[in-house]
């Protein structure tokens, strides 16, 4: 038997941080890394009959194209890389709809935070900046930020119950 989510913290969140670091050094993600994330929920739907996140296969399906419906146009305009979409149709067949709302707040909550930073090291000289004269990057690893997301809501749960709408639960 799969267990829950919330007993898998430990595991979700090298995941996470591996999605993370690939992102935020590499501005790539690893199709493996998205195919070992479904793989889970597959294993969870073969032994419960849900995701170790508890979405229904008809959740999950739904998840997934809510996730693409909302990321293929931002991908479309290059305002999202490719990765950042699959990811987050990854994490629409693991947490179902419902959990998309809340998680691409926080995600995006995170990233808002991520640029103000790059901003204003990017106003600082290069000695204050304690690195090279080259400027910030424009594009934000927002992969990174969604997964961080995901494992904050892994290992506390009842911030997914909390931050979603009363309307869509």
């Amino acid at each position: 038997m799969i267990p829950s989510a919330t007993s898998m913290w430990p595991l979700i969140g090298v995941w996470c941080a591996i999605v993370s670091w690939f992102d935020m050094t590499q501005r790539r993600i690893p199709n493996a890394l998205l195919l070992v994330a479904l793989a889970f929920c597959v294993a969870g739907y073969a032994t419960t009959g849900q995701s170790p996140w508890g979405a229904s296969w008809l959740a999950s399906g739904a998840g997934a194209v809510a996730a693409l419906l909302a990321f293929l146009p931002l991908y479309a305009t290059r305002v999202m890389g490719a990765g950042d979409v699959k990811l987050f149709v990854v994490i629409g067949v693991a947490f179902g709809p419902v959990a998309l709302l809340p998680l691409w707040l926080m995600a995006s909550v995170l990233s808002a935070s991520h640029a103000l930073v790059a901003l204003t090291r990017q106003r600082m000289s290069p000695a204050e900046r304690g690195h090279s004269t080259s400027p910030a990057t424009k594009r934000l690893p927002y992969g990174a930020h969604l997964a961080m997301a995901v494992a904050a809501m892994s290992c506390f749960p009842s911030w997914l119950t909390a931050l979603t709408p009363q309307w869509l639960a």
